[in-house]
C-alpha cells in the first residue's frame, strides 16, 4: 500500500505485510521496521534500505501511472 501526500501529492510510505518504509524518514526508522536482529551488518541493513527506498519510488509511480491511465482521481 503506498500512502500519498494530499498537499504535494508525494510519496508518504509504503507498506507491506512484512515491513515498512516511510519515505524521508530515513535510516533509522527503516531499522525499526525491520527489527534489530534483521541483518548481520550495517552494510545488510543500508543495502536493504536503499533497496525498500528504490522499490518504494519505483512502484509508487508505477502505481500513479496505472491509476493515470485509467483515468482515476486520486
Amino acid at each position: 500500500m503506498f500512502v500519498r501526500c494530499s498537499g504535494c501529492g508525494g510519496l508518504v510510505a509504503r507498506y507491506q505485510l512484512r515491513s515498512y518504509y516511510h519515505h524521508g524518514k530515513g535510516l533509522e526508522s527503516f531499522a525499526r521496521s525491520i527489527g534489530a536482529d534483521a541483518a548481520d551488518s550495517g552494510r545488510a541493513t543500508l543495502a536493504e534500505f536503499e533497496r525498500a527506498r528504490e522499490e518504494s519510488l519505483s512502484g509508487f509511480e508505477r502505481a500513479l501511472a496505472q491509476l493515470h491511465e485509467e483515468e482515476k482521481d486520486v
